[in-house]
This record gives C-alpha cells, structure tokens and sequence, in this order.
C-alpha cells in the first residue's frame, strides 16, 4: 500500500512557481532554455519513491547559422534517434529532447528521457534537474536559442 503525502503551499523559487492541486500534489512550472549547456536545476529535492508527471510545449531553435541567420526547430521530443556519444547532456536519450536527471548527494546524475510527457517514480533522492540534450562540448548549445514551458506535478511518498 502506497501512502502519499499532501502538499499544500505555494512558492517561487529560481523562476520556478509551485501551486497546491486539487489532489493535494504540488504542481510546479518553469522554463527550460536550450541555450544553456548543463542541467537546469529546478531546485526541487525528489525523494526516492516520490511519483512526478512531467509535461512539456512548445518549440526551440537547435541549430542556428549566425552567417544567414536560418534555424532549424524541434519539440520536446527533440529531433529523432538517440544520442549515443558520451558528449551529450544524457547519453543513450533523445537528441536536441527534454531530458531530465535527479541530481544524487555525491553530485552524480541518474538521467532520464522526458520529450513531451512523462511519469516516473523516483528510484534514488536528489533534486531534480531538467536540461536539451545537445552536445556540451565543442559549444553544442552556443547555436541554440528559446525555451520550453515545462510543468511537473509532485506526488510525495512517505
């Protein structure tokens, strides 16, 4: 039997604004920007057993020519295929897609794919990270530009 913990409180914290559903989950909104190269913090400590629906819109350049000023345009989902090189933001997830990470104590991540819509059950505590998986060496996300709407809902296990 899974018991689950009522939230009820409203914050913003680091651009991301919390409001009390009416289950009693807390659902969160921020932005996710492609142009920055590492995981985005949303400064929200996951417990292990904690359930979190994740949804994402809207669409962002993953490559810009500055000379001609053209770009190409992807979703969350990102752009098809998977990024197998170790240089990505969450290898073996979707190229130029929303992924996300809990962050763990000792500074390692445990990196999984979000795209448009996901639900996942925290399987170790940290905080949760949101982040484009693009190269992040060799300036993979200097060409990159916007940001997604991203909102998430918290069911806490206790």
């Amino acid at each position: 039997m899974r018991i689950w913990k009522r939230v009820g409180l409203v914050v913003a914290v680091a651009g991301v604004v919390a409001a009390l559903s009416a289950s009693g989950a807390t659902t969160f909104c921020t932005h996710v920007y492609a142009a920055t190269p590492y995981w985005q913090s949303t400064g929200i400590w996951l417990n292990a057993g904690d359930t979190i629906v994740i949804s994402a819109r809207g669409c962002v350049a993953y490559w810009t020519c500055h000379a001609c000023g053209s770009a190409r345009y992807c979703g969350p989902n990102g752009t098809g295929g998977f990024a197998y090189e170790p240089c990505y933001l969450a290898p073996r997830c979707r190229r130029n897609a929303l992924v996300g990470s809990i962050r763990m104590w000792n500074g390692a991540h445990r990196y999984f794919d979000v795209g448009s819509c996901r639900t996942l059950t925290a399987s170790v505590s940290g905080y949760l990270c949101l982040g484009m998986n693009d190269s992040v060496h060799n300036g993979g996300s200097y060409n990159n530009h916007g940001a997604w709407d991203v909102s998430f809902t918290i069911y806490r296990r206790y």
